[in-house]
């Protein structure tokens, strides 16, 4: 009895041991800790070139291949893994304060996210991986990472080579590279730039070194532009300090002496891309010039200064990027069908409301219909053979009548691109001409009032007439393209444009008639009298004289018909 107490007492024991190691095991659809390991891992420069020295201020790519494949198709959404950096390093500012999508192959499937958490002190950290539901019966799981990386300057041994680990479940994937330190700067050095992330990942931040020589010079004019990034890049006014200071032999400044106020020295351009800083007489004051331009993230921004004075020139250009966190990732499907609707002719457009049949072994059938990605992805499915078949277009396709046969297992998936043909039409147009016929006339087409690029000029070298052929009937959301043509001017001709595109358009040129000229008009008569001369006036004096000789034959005449009669 008393041994059969204490085994009694065991098997308790043992019960209670064993319930509390199950309350350890994760529970369905928990986050956890995945198995993952890192391959191919290499130090990038930031044009992307692999290289093995970095300058010790720089920033750099951690540029790495992850895989999770060792996982199974056991991965859930929420899932991890840790990607930790050493103390030697630390990422960049933008980087840290961001979350970074992992995307799919198609580049817009986000089967992962990665959070970026700087270590204490701002040295080493971490990234997480965490996977979405994407991974969920898939295997083979696996893909890229670029981190944006720094050296903790005090850590690191300048001027020879430095390995570093980078670890993963514990597990250390060593990467060596020489780092350069700072060197003394050339004596006759005038003018140095660079650039650097600014408040915001809209913002560049730009810092010059002017006259670390210490030279005397008059009449000296900082000036300077950009180029590069989108093109709408400009500086941002108020941001501009100018200090008085004294640097080291590697550019450290040693002393700050205050800011030199720039009114009336400082002009910028107005459209914002140049400006002139007009110092005048410098006698041998060393200077930092520091400012900010606005900044389009992902691209390379240059910046070009300049300085001039009566004694000495100098040029020297500074360039900035941002971040440029970078992950994606590929995986199998087990059990799985997944189809991916494109156009045959621009296999980037993914189409949507494509319906597919597909069709087990046993002969029942299941439909799947592409969404808005142009991807569909079946349930899980028993391991066997399926035939698959598209059973309706999208609007503005031709139905693909090919049938595929595919094979799902345990072991992988399936994936089938199908390519669907846009449909076709074409537009004719004819030339007509009411007189004289032109020479030639030049018509252009357009669809949906937008000119698509396509013209012809008619003679009678076509016959006046042409077809534009090869032209989709549908645009890309499923809506039928009007199309319409319009003519250049003809000189001395009427145009005018009747048909449509189905019956085909006749563009009709009428010759002008010349103008008819118009009669001249009757000069009027004039209405005002001819003035009497005035006293003393002598130019009246031939029309009073011959008044004064017709009153004279006439009173003769009188008289001497007086005495006749008195006879």
């Amino acid at each position: 009895m008393r041994w059969r107490g204490v085994l009694l007492s065991l098997l308790m024991v043992f019960g209670a041991l064993f319930s509390s190691v199950n309350t350890t095991v994760y529970a369905e659809g928990a986050a956890k800790e995945v198995q993952a390991t890192v391959k191919n891992l290499t130090i990038k420069n930031l044009n992307g070139q692999t290289t093995d020295k970095v300058y010790w201020t720089d920033r750099f790519y951690l540029d790495m291949d992850w895989d999770a494949s060792s996982n199974g198709t056991n991965l859930k959404q929420g899932d991890y893994f840790d990607i930790n950096l050493p103390k030697e390093m630390k990422f960049s500012s933008e980087s840290a304060a961001n979350d970074y999508n992992i995307y799919a192959d198609d580049g817009h499937t986000v089967i992962a996210k990665a959070h970026v958490t700087p270590g204490p002190d701002n040295k080493g950290g971490k990234v997480r991986v965490s996977f979405e539901k994407w991974v969920e019966g898939r295997e083979n799981v696996r893909g890229h990472i670029r981190l944006d990386t720094l050296f903790n300057r005090n850590d690191v041994k300048k001027d020879q080579k430095n390995t570093f680990d980078i670890t993963v479940n514990g597990k250390g994937h060593p990467v060596s590279v020489h780092i350069q330190g700072p060197k003394k700067l050339p004596d006759e050095e005038i003018l140095a730039k660079w650039g650097q992330t600014g408040s915001n990942a809209n913002e560049a931040e730009w810092w010059v070194r002017v006259n670390y020589q210490k030279a005397t010079l008059t009449n000296t004019v900082i000036s300077d532009h950009l180029t590069g990034g989108s093109g709408t890049e400009t500086y941002i006014p108020g941001s501009f300090q100018l200090r008085h200071v004294d640097y080291n032999d590697i550019g450290d400044e040693t002393h700050n002496y205050g800011n030199v106020d720039l009114s009336g020295k400082l002009k910028i351009a107005d459209d914002g891309k140049s400006f002139t800083i007009n110092l005048g007489k410098v006698n041998g004051e060393q200077y930092r010039l520091v400012y900010k331009t606005t900044y389009t993230p992902k691209t390379k921004l240059l910046n070009n200064v300049k300085i001039t004075s009566d004694e000495k020139t100098g040029e020297t250009h500074g360039s900035y990027i941002s971040s440029n966190f970078d992950g994606n990732g590929t995986g199998d499907l087990a059990n799985k069908i997944k189809l991916t609707k494109v156009d045959a002719e621009d296999n980037t457009r993914l189409l949507a409301n494509a319906v597919f049949e597909v069709t087990r072994s046993d002969g029942s059938k299941f439909e799947l219909t592409t969404g808005a990605d142009g991807t569909v992805t079946s349930d899980h499915l028993t391991s066997g053979i399926y035939k698959v078949k598209e059973k309706q277009a999208p609007t503005g396709y031709q139905l693909n009548g090919e049938e595929y046969t595919l094979t799902v297992s345990p072991s992988g998936g399936a994936v089938q691109t199908i390519k669907d043909s846009p449909i076709k039409t074409t537009v004719k147009v004819d030339k007509k001409w009411v007189g004289k016929k032109g020479a030639s006339a030049t018509v252009h087409l357009y669809a949906d009032d937008v000119d698509t690029g396509k013209s012809v000029t008619l003679s009678e070298t076509n016959h006046w007439t042409y077809t534009f052929e090869d032209l989709r009937q549908y645009s890309s959301v499923g809506k039928e393209i009007k199309y319409s043509v319009k003519e250049d001017s003809v000189a001395g001709y009427t145009s005018s444009i009747s048909g449509d595109a189905v019956k085909g358009f006749t563009v009709t040129n009428t010759q002008d008639r010349p103008k008819t000229p118009s009669k001249p008009k009757t000069p009027s008569q004039p209405n005002t009298p001819p003035k009497a001369p005035k006293t003393g006036d002598l130019g009246g004096l031939p029309v009073y004289g011959s008044l004064l000789l017709l009153a004279a034959v006439l009173t003769g005449g009188l008289v001497a018909k007086k005495r006749r009669q008195a006879r």
